[in-house]
């Protein structure tokens, strides 16, 4: 008696089936394996395919396949398997086509394994109607980078039952075709008025063969699981393949079944099958989708996530969280479709007075994912830059360091009076504080982040190679060292959609910035006095209107668009 491995299998089952994410099952009912012969040089094989296309739509919870030969065994061409020449050897196949019905002997059909087509629905029949005495189901996923399959069959007993009982997976494939003889399909019936086949030609050329027997994983008989089961007696094997490349993998199917192990031709019958559908609607393991950096979005001034999607074909859906006010938990902020950009603006966002923590996971196309708790699911956390008032008019600033990607270098940035930001100093990667002089009144300072390996590239032409931290104004007033401006009466302010300006002056130039000193819009005035500005197509936010009139005089205005 072969010793019982249940749980040495049950053990290795755990290991794969955690990334394996499509699951099909018998759930109790009986299913029937059919399987046939098949056979190009064979001139009723086409009627046997009609026969077999029949049953198919006949019988729902009828399996299919079919086995072609090698040299060595009847009609050989080029589909032949090794496993299919031992079943036709050790099962008596002496005439084609012919088949076998859950590899048993039915007496409705008569008193051999082996059967002929006009058969095959008396001995389906008799197999429906008995009671099933497993459940099989298959936990798979295929990795179509790799061509690698991995299939993991799970079988249940539901009676008290005696000897060895084996568990198989056939690899099938449909619609195969080919070119030259071991895959033109002779054709008795090209002649035949009223068969489906008539008309196609002798031999049909380009004929697809339905469901071929590609491999048996098991072997012919399936690999040993289980001694004398009772019943709820549950084991699972675990399979794997990787298909050739002359295979067309998205027309490939599984079939996991449990077969009794007997020594007897009549004593190898087929317990329960359930078939897979086309492996294009499975998936691999569960994969990481990291954050390439959390940057600062000068349109919206709020938090942009950006990752990359290389190498993550089944993603559907990415999901972005936050970490809450208790450290280390995590709560969704948001998802996005994996067809969309792959960035994602944290509308909720204040990055002026906080920094975040944010992680990324990738729902697959089976609707699994990583846990944003699992350890290598990496947060990323954005600097926040605070400053304070020295004396003699210097400036410290202060910040966190960026956390979730190493880097080498930061860089300070600093705007004078609204202009462009350039580099004041080059920082180490541990430095968190720093004290300058500002370069000029109405100051302004960013910390940005060379990111390393030529930054990221997300689904969309612009490239991130700079992490951006907020921007801090030292001075309350946004201005330093500027006169206050009272010579302009600018209103509302806050503004929703067109701005006031009173005392100004025909040939001025009204110029509107963001925080980062980039220039939005810009007016000139036409008449003394008073003019009036549409802002309705700006975002909300901070801006500075920098008003320079004729004699040279320029004023900065904080703005508030809401």
């Amino acid at each position: 008696m072969k010793k019982n491995f249940t749980s040495l299998l049950l053990l290795l089952a755990a290991s794969s089936t955690a990334f394996s994410q499509t699951t099909v099952s018998t759930a109790g009912n009986k299913y029937v394996l059919v399987e046939a012969t098949g056979a190009a040089l064979v001139q009723y094989e086409t009627d046997n395919t009609y026969f077999l296309e029949t049953i198919k739509s006949t019988y729902p919870r009828a399996i299919v396949v079919q086995n072609h030969m090698k040299p060595g065994t009847g009609y050989p061409d080029s589909m032949g398997t090794n496993e299919s020449n031992m079943w036709a050897t050790t099962l008596n196949v002496t005439a084609y086509p012919t088949g076998s019905i859950d590899r048993t002997i039915n007496p409705a059909a008569g008193s051999t394994v082996i059967v002929g087509r006009a058969n095959y629905n008396a001995a389906i029949t008799q197999r429906l109607t008995a009671p099933a005495k497993y459940d099989v189901s298959m936990t798979y996923y295929v990795n179509k980078a790799t061509r690698v399959i991995t299939a993991n069959v799970t079988g249940t007993s539901l009676d008290t039952l005696t000897g060895d009982y084996n568990f198989n997976v056939y690899v099938v494939e449909d619609s195969v075709t080919g070119t030259g003889s071991g895959y033109d399909q002779f054709n008795y019936y090209n002649t035949v008025t009223g068969h489906m086949f008539f008309g196609a030609g002798n031999p049909i050329t380009g004929f697809k063969h339905r469901q071929v027997q590609r491999a048996m994983l098991g072997g012919a008989w399936g690999q040993f699981a289980v001694t004398n089961p009772l019943p709820a007696t549950t084991v699972t094997k675990s399979f794997t393949y990787t298909v050739p490349a002359g295979y067309d993998i998205n027309k490939i199917s599984l079939i996991a079944l449990v077969q009794k192990d007997g020594t007897l031709t009549g004593d190898r019958a087929i317990m329960n099958a359930i078939q897979s559908p086309k492996l294009r609607y499975s998936c691999p393991p569960p994969v990481i989708a990291p954050i390439c950096v959390v940057t600062r979005d000068s349109a919206t001034n709020k938090n942009k996530i950006v990752w990359e999607k290389t190498g993550l074909g089944y993603a559907k859906t990415y999901k972005i969280y936050r970490e809450t006010s208790s450290p280390g938990v995590y709560t969704l902020l948001g998802t996005q479709a994996a067809n969309i950009f792959s960035t994602y603006i944290d509308a909720t966002s204040s990055p002026n007075t906080a920094s975040y923590r944010y992680k990324l996971t990738v729902e697959d196309s089976c609707g699994t994912e990583v846990p944003v708790t699992d350890t290598n699911v990496k947060a990323h956390r954005t600097v926040l830059i605070t400053s304070t008032l020295g004396t003699g008019g210097s400036v410290t600033l202060n910040w966190n360091l960026y956390e979730g990607r190493p880097f080498t270098n930061a860089i300070l940035m600093e705007s004078v009076s609204s202009g462009p930001f350039t580099p004041v100093a080059t920082l180490g990667s541990t430095v968190t504080t720093y004290t300058l002089t500002p370069s000029g009144t109405g100051v302004a300072y960013r910390l940005d982040i060379v990111v390393p390996g030529g930054g990221c590239a997300p689904s969309k032409s612009t490239a991130y190679d700079v992490i951006s931290s907020n921007v801090v104004f030292p001075y309350a007033t946004s201005i330093k060292n500027t006169t206050v401006a009272n010579s302009y009466k600018v209103y509302p302010n806050p503004v929703t959609d067109y701005l006031n300006i009173d005392g100004v002056t025909k040939g001025s130039v009204a110029v509107l910035y963001n925080l980062l000193g980039e220039k939005l819009s810009q007016w000139n005035v036409s008449s003394d006095t008073k003019m009036t500005i549409d802002i309705r197509s700006i975002a909300n936010g901070m801006y500075i209107l920098k008003i320079s009139d004729t004699d040279g005089k320029t004023e900065n205005i904080s703005i508030q668009k809401q």
